[in-house]
């Protein structure tokens, strides 16, 4: 085990950013860095063969994974990502089968779910991780991230700055992230006590609890950048949106947030284009005219390139 330490995988990760050096055994390849694959693939290749050997074990699944991740570390660019991360998980899986309780591997899993968007049902399996690792940071870090995408923003507030106290100092590209999206979950809490105080749930059940104005702001809270991740939130956007072209049909703003939405976010772009189409017969401002107008050329351009596509 000793010749896999640490200072191996630190030896590796540096080779990532090491030329190689003329005259050398490894091959030139502008896809990865020859040096840091070949560590990978010999770490991974050692321990299924132990595998093989002694049966499954939860160190060698471990040690398979620190294999991958080298692995992924070796390409130049994140063509192959995708296929390595689905394995890591797959390895994950395997850990959980002998060791249903670990911890990491937990935390990994549910984290992979949420990257996809599936945040329902992971807040309760994160209860339970926070409360029998009450030492960790991971696992609540990762409750903060899915209370953030259920619009729960003073509970991801509570989670985020108990959690982001707890990592350690060599951990900070973590803390970094997470200390955004603290702004941002207190950005938005802001927004909901101000224009709906009596919590979202009657807001979403009937638009007549809300004027015009209180609905587009919600919905920017719901369509901002990082909510979208989950696309349950891109709905629930569009909704509030179109209740308040609803609520006051000469509301210009409404219009342009959703033609943005079915452009940038679903790629709808003649959708798009509809919407925007309106704001002709209702804005009076040049300023709006024009960003109503470019945002159709845009989408236009763009429905023209993906009709080419299709054709191909």
């Amino acid at each position: 085990m000793k010749k896999y330490s640490k200072i191996i995988i630190l030896a590796a990760a540096a080779a990532f950013l090491t030329a190689v050096p003329r005259g050398a055994a490894f091959a030139v390849n502008e896809g990865f860095n020859p040096r840091v694959m070949h560590e990978a693939n010999k770490i991974i290749t050692d321990y299924e063969a132990q595998i093989l050997k002694n049966g499954p074990s939860v160190e060698a699944y471990e040690w398979i994974i620190k294999g991958l991740k080298i692995r992924k570390e070796a390409y130049f660019a994140s063509g192959g990502a995708s296929e390595i991360d689905e394995k890591i998980t797959e390895k994950y899986k395997k850990i959980i089968e002998i060791d249903p309780s670990h911890y990491e591997s937990l935390c990994e899993l549910i984290a992979a779910e949420i990257n996809k968007g599936a945040v329902e049902g992971q807040i309760e399996k994160l209860d339970g991780l926070v409360k029998n690792n009450p030492s960790r940071y991971e696992a609540r870090l990762l409750r903060g991230r899915a209370l953030f995408y259920s619009a729960d923003f003073d509970g991801a507030i509570m989670d985020i700055t108990k959690a982001v106290s707890m990592i350690p100092g060599k951990n900070n590209a973590d803390a970094g992230y997470y200390k955004k999206l603290l702004e941002t979950s207190n950005k938005h809490s802001a927004v909901i006590k101000k224009n709906a105080p009596k919590g979202l749930k009657e807001i979403i059940e009937s638009s007549s609890a809300a004027e015009a104005v209180q609905l587009f702001e919600l919905a920017g809270v719901f369509l901002d950048p990082e909510m979208v991740k989950c696309p349950a939130n891109v709905k629930t956007g569009m909704d509030f949106l179109k209740k308040a072209i609803e609520k006051d049909p000469n509301y210009v703003e409404p219009y342009i947030k959703l033609g943005e939405a079915l452009g940038e976010i679903n790629c709808e772009y003649k959708e798009a284009m509809k919407v925007l189409s309106k704001v002709d017969n209702i804005a009076k401002e040049k300023s709006v005219l024009k960003r109503a107008r470019l945002l159709r050329q845009k989408y236009y351009k763009l429905s023209m390139s993906k009709g080419k596509s299709k054709k191909k």
